[in-house]
């Protein structure tokens, strides 16, 4: 009787140790999962800001780390508005340029525009300075034809001298040669030199008449060729634009989407010679900046109106890249871009315009 209680009392106790055993067990299981879940952290899902259009944007003649779409991304993610960045801006884009780039985007520039908060672009100048860049080009080049053309014609001057000279020698040496045969070949020769000397005059005539228009068109006087294609560098931005837009918001529907106006690249303040152009330019730029502003409520996107802001500048020279070198200038004005004072004024205009929403 005796046996079978302790029997018994040895098998209670086996059962109460296996269950403090397996409880102990599962307790130090269940911590070590807490412990394993607290060590191992989800990653967070990226939020992107993305940053569009030309070499603004893509902050030509800046440090990366001073470009505007750098201090903005900087500031969005401390605010933890987005904690990804991708700049996908190239120099020298246009609105057709940028449209393109939007419609053959790879699946994981998609899948960035899906996640992206924030979204600025800075497009439009290039519509108007390409053109007039082309037709400054081609003024130089057409120099450079004309002053290789009258060199050839020094040139062939000389050979026909040396002909004339010949053909005094060779009557000497010759007893069939008479004078009369040698009055015809100086009269074809000189007649040679004087069509040399006409093709001469007509090339410095031309050479003349090319640097009056080149003249002309630096005094904001432009050629009719030239005036249409400035108009429709406007009306080709009015339609891509638009387009550009609606590609934005079905593609990146949750995106603040933030459009910088254009500022006039050619300002005033950077010599005389460049006071006529600069209004005239300023006319087509501040038609792109009329299209800006037109539709930036209905269409749902907001307007940081750089073009303003640089306008309003006591002094541009101070926030533009502007310090031309007229010894050794060319006929090209791309070097006309905001320095680092001037990306820090459009990141704090950009980021002005998220922070009050």
């Amino acid at each position: 009787m005796h046996r079978k209680i302790l029997c018994y009392i040895v098998v209670i106790c086996l059962i109460i140790s296996g269950v403090l055993v397996a409880g102990c067990n599962r307790e130090e299981s269940e911590e070590q999962q807490a412990s394993d879940l607290e060590e191992v952290e989800p990653e967070p899902e990226p939020i992107f800001y993305i940053a569009l259009g030309d070499s603004v944007a893509a902050g030509f003649g800046v440090m990366e780390d001073v470009r505007y779409t750098n201090l903005l991304f900087d500031k969005l993610k401390r605010d933890e508005i987005a904690n990804d960045y991708r700049n996908m801006a190239v120099s020298g884009y246009t609105t057709t340029a940028l449209l393109e780039l939007l419609e053959r985007l790879s699946r994981s520039n998609l899948e960035a525009f899906e996640q992206a908060s924030v979204i600025t672009i800075n497009i439009g100048g290039n519509n108007i300075m390409q053109p007039l860049l082309v037709a400054l080009s081609d003024f130089q080049e057409i120099g450079v034809m004309l002053n290789e053309a009258v060199e050839t014609t020094a040139e062939v001057r000389e050979i026909i001298d040396d002909a004339v000279e010949f053909a005094n020698e060779a009557r000497d040496l010759i007893d069939n040669f008479s004078i009369a045969d040698v009055l015809r070949i100086n009269s074809f020769i000189r007649r040679a030199i004087e069509v040399m000397d006409e093709l001469t005059e007509t090339y410095s005539q031309v050479s003349e008449l090319r640097i009056l228009e080149l003249v002309d068109t630096m005094q904001g006087q432009f050629s009719d060729e030239l005036e249409q294609q400035l108009l429709e560098g406007v009306e080709i931005f009015e339609l891509e634009f638009y387009l550009i837009i609606d590609w934005l918001k079905t593609n990146a529907p949750n995106a603040i989407i933030i459009v910088n106006t254009v500022y006039n690249p050619i300002p005033s303040e950077i010599g005389d010679f460049a006071v006529l152009l600069s209004e005239r330019v300023g006319t087509y730029i501040q038609n792109i900046n009329e299209i800006i502003l037109e539709n930036s409520e209905t269409r749902g996107f907001l307007v940081s109106d750089v073009y303003l802001r640089f306008k309003d500048e006591p002094n541009i020279n101070d926030i533009m890249n502007s310090n031309l070198d007229m010894s050794a200038m060319t006929l090209n004005f791309d070097i006309i871009h905001p320095n680092n004072i001037g990306h820090a004024i459009i990141a704090e205009l950009n980021y002005d315009l998220i922070r009050v929403r």
